[in-house]
């Protein structure tokens, strides 16, 4: 089952009811991190008629019932992106142009060594790169 559609009944699941603007955010939001203000751009071009609070409201409800993940790369703006539709990952962010990649670490290994050399229990985190892509050197 697509990951889209898997979030359909979970939805339900947790007393939630799949409205129409929730149905077009979860069909609009792509793979790489977005901002709330580009979604709903997406959804405008799409010819979807909704407002900016409900994007904000839909993305906050998405992110506490664990659907979809926040980040934050510096520079103020809140970037959403479906969990699952990739797995848990890291993120290259270029200072220059903006552009934002995925990239593929061997966590269990990486918290296994921070946990074993600092012993401390890690029960989350976040990891970003920074600096510039290959368009931008």
């Amino acid at each position: 089952m697509p990951v889209r559609a898997a979030q359909f009944p979970f939805l339900h699941e947790t007393g939630h009811r799949l409205t129409t603007p929730r149905r077009r955010i979860l069909d609009v939001l792509p793979a790489t991190p977005t901002s709330a203000q580009e979604l709903f751009g997406m959804l405008r071009r799409k010819g979807v008629k909704s407002d900016l609070v409900t994007v904000y409201r839909t993305l906050d409800l998405f992110t506490r019932l664990g659907l979809v993940q926040k980040t934050q790369f510096g520079d103020q703006t809140a970037r959403y992106e479906l969990v699952g539709a990739t797995g848990h990952h890291h993120h290259l962010v270029c200072e220059q142009c903006g552009s934002i990649e995925d990239v593929p670490l061997d966590e269990q290994m990486l918290l296994g060594q921070v946990g074993k050399k600092s012993k401390f229990q890690v029960t989350r985190h976040t990891l970003e790169f920074f600096g510039r892509c290959i368009k931008c050197q």
